[in-house]
């Protein structure tokens, strides 16, 4: 089935490899790779920092909460912002934040000071890692979206199981500044390559868009609400405030729900949930979520699985990378099928990998040879592939060119949400039923990997 009849007709770019554009492509990769690995490199090293600085974890580990927040307040606006100023200045004034960041991050010599570098690092790659995503949606040819999205979708999942590795690993040789200042020259060379080859102008910017301050302030502060409730939960934190958390969030964000649906058709409101009318854009998002909930349970409990099975070292690095080369393969070629068979057929079979892994794996447990398990782990990495790639493209096959930036923002905040709500989930099983996590872990993923299943059947390209 041609994608072209899966949906409404788009517009856009449309750049082709050969166009001059192949080189901004790669420099948008290239910084969302940059950004996502710096969400996840410091979890690793927050005993060396704890260290380092003579403060206790709870102090060091808001490098990672502070982090989190600051993205978190950014995500809501972006859609708005794009639509106001311009996808190119919000990404490019987004890796000049984060640029500064990270070498303040570097330069730190006080928790405090490294806290607030990882705040200003937050607002910075919280604003680069979506607009780039926009960016390189708009620059591909409706032909080539799953292609081009494929290639950059492995990026940004594979980012999240490299973080953990890198960040270990440069913690433990001592140098720990070299997890921050190896962004300052990534990120000047994303500058040099993007400030005059990007486009200054793309579909839906509209500088007369008029501010609705009280959805801003309800979007940003419900979803920030909720996010360091979900992050807090078996922490510290005392359950009444994250009870109280979490009311005040559900409150502000169905008001913000009704706002919107209430609100007059031409307006733009800050994220526009109207999309949800467009056939596939809600089964979109809620594979996305279920494929952060994978990826990211995955990133942590990998370790803790291993270790629960006696597995150390090199060992260890082997099941990151059977899931790394399941990925590699996977998304590029999921992605570039998608543009000819559709979405739907591409992520069913990405589940149908999935399934029977996690399963075995729940099942059998601590029982799998070695061999066994790293070669089901590169099939759960097959399966994750060719489910997120083809999602991805599916999400902008659905909504209007001119839309793609609420589209990239709801993406994002979904899968942001379900990568919160899985490391915590994750962390209380852990902590509960130690001996079980690993058969829980998976025989979850094996039930996730039903749900995409009935998921796929509403993307585009389906036979329904």
């Amino acid at each position: 089935m041609s994608v072209h009849s899966a949906g409404p007709a788009r517009t856009g770019i449309g750049s082709r490899d050969g166009d001059g554009l192949g080189v901004v492509r790669i420099a948008l990769a290239l910084a969302a790779l940059t950004t996502v690995l710096d969400a996840t490199v410091v979890g690793t090293a927050l005993g060396t920092l704890a260290t380092e600085f003579d403060v206790g974890l709870s102090t060091i580990a808001w490098t990672t909460v502070g982090y989190l927040l600051a993205t978190a307040a950014v995500l809501p606006t972006l859609a708005f912002a794009t639509t106001r100023f311009g996808a190119r200045r919000l990404f490019l004034g987004g890796m000049i934040i984060f640029i500064a960041g990270s070498l303040a991050a570097a330069l730190s010599t006080s928790a405090t000071m490294l806290i607030i570098a990882r705040v200003v690092q937050g607002i910075g790659g919280g604003m680069v890692e979506p607009t780039a995503m926009t960016l390189t949606r708009r620059l591909a040819a409706p032909d080539r979206i799953g292609r081009t999205l494929g290639r950059f979708s492995l990026v940004i999942n594979v980012a999240p199981i490299l973080g953990p590795l890198v960040g270990g690993a440069l913690a433990a040789s001592g140098h720990w500044r070299a997890i921050f200042a190896i962004n300052v020259p990534l990120g000047l060379i994303v500058l040099a390559l993007c400030w005059r080859r990007l486009p200054r102008r793309t579909a839906g910017q509209d500088a007369t868009v008029r501010t609705d301050f009280i959805g801003l302030a309800l979007l940003t502060v419900g979803f920030s609400a909720l996010l360091f409730a979900i992050s807090q939960t078996g922490v510290r934190t005392t359950p009444a405030v994250i009870i109280g958390l979490v009311l005040i969030a559900l409150v502000l964000l169905i008001g913000y729900g009704i706002r919107t649906v209430r609100a007059d058709p031409a307006s733009s409101p800050p994220l526009d949930l109207r999309l949800i009318r467009f056939r596939g854009f809600g089964a979109a998002l809620l594979i996305m979520a279920l494929v952060g909930i994978l990826n990211y349970s995955q990133m942590i409990g990998l370790p803790l699985y291993a270790e629960h099975r006696g597995l150390h070292g090199v060992t260890v690095l082997l099941l990151y990378v059977s899931v790394g080369v399941g990925l590699i393969i996977a998304m590029p070629n999921a992605g570039r099928l998608s543009d000819r068979f559709g979405p739907a057929r591409l992520v069913t079979v990405g589940a149908a990998l999935l399934l029977p892994s996690t399963a075995v794996i729940a099942a059998l447990g601590e029982t799998l040879p070695l061999p066994a398990l790293l070669l089901l782990l590169i099939m759960v990495g097959l399966g994750l592939g060719s489910v997120a790639a083809p999602t991805v493209s599916s999400v902008y096959r659905t909504v209007p060119a001119e839309s793609s930036a609420h589209a990239t923002t709801g993406v994002f905040m979904s899968v942001q949400l379900a990568a919160a709500f899985s490391v915590t989930a994750l962390g209380v099983a852990q902590s509960q039923l130690p001996d079980q996590a690993g058969t829980i872990q998976y025989g979850l993923f094996a039930a996730l990997a039903v749900v995409i299943m009935i998921g796929a059947s509403r993307l585009p390209g389906s036979r329904r």
